[in-house]
């Protein structure tokens, strides 16, 4: 079985998006989100590896061509809970980011969140996913008892980053999908297909980048 090391793919792949980084790229703010622009590709709601209080979590994709901040940007459901993101989150083109309700990796379930939220939970039976700047909707993901949101430690993750976006088009993490303290999912990682979906077009790598992936061999 395949277990994910949270920890230790985020220290590689932050090193590695560094040496790639293209020069004179701009960060856009949240205010230029359009709908479409962010999906939430992954979502585990109730884990059976912790308390729901400690492991719940959910990934973020971007999709669009543009890096953005996403300080500002509204967390929510279709009820009471919100939270707005308060300090700068950044994510580029093609990028996960994670975020969760406990920043602990002991007592988490064994991910790390690239951001910790609060006044926000997921429900096991019914609720709803909303990411929105200022009542503009960028994205919402509503679901009920019968899409599987609510499986005990099975994250359910998105079959198409590019495709719809309804509550059956998410399906639950294969067996092999260990992370952690247990759970099935992949914070942080694509799933399947999802990275060669349609739309999405291979960057040349800069020098700095092969060296680094060179770099990285050698102390394997």
């Amino acid at each position: 079985k395949i277990k994910v090391d949270t920890m230790k793919r985020k220290t590689v792949f932050a090193a590695f998006a560094l040496a790639c980084a293209v020069p004179g790229s701009s960060m856009l703010a949240a205010a230029n989100l359009q709908p479409g622009d962010l999906v939430v590709s992954e979502v585990l709601a109730n884990p059976g590896a912790v308390a729901d209080s400690a492991g719940e979590w959910f990934e973020i994709y971007n999709r669009s061509a543009n890096p953005f901040d996403l300080s500002g940007l509204v967390l929510r459901d279709a009820g009471t809970n919100a939270h707005t993101i308060e300090t700068p989150l950044l994510i580029n083109p093609g990028d996960y980011l994670v975020l969760g309700r406990n920043g602990d990796s002991s007592i988490n379930g064994g991910y790390t969140p690239d951001y910790v939220y609060r006044d926000f939970t997921l429900a096991n039976a019914s609720d709803s996913i909303i990411l929105e700047w200022e009542q503009r909707v960028i994205f919402e993901l509503y679901y009920t008892g019968g899409d599987g949101f609510g499986e005990a430690g099975v994250s359910r993750q998105l079959n198409s980053l590019h495709g719809p976006i309804n509550a059956r088009n998410y399906s639950p993490s294969e067996p092999t999908m260990l992370f952690g303290a247990g759970d099935l999912g992949t914070p942080g990682f694509g799933f399947l297909a999802q990275d060669n979906a349609p739309g999405v077009s291979e960057v040349p790598i800069p020098a700095a980048g092969w060296l680094f992936v060179s770099g990285l061999g050698m102390l394997a």
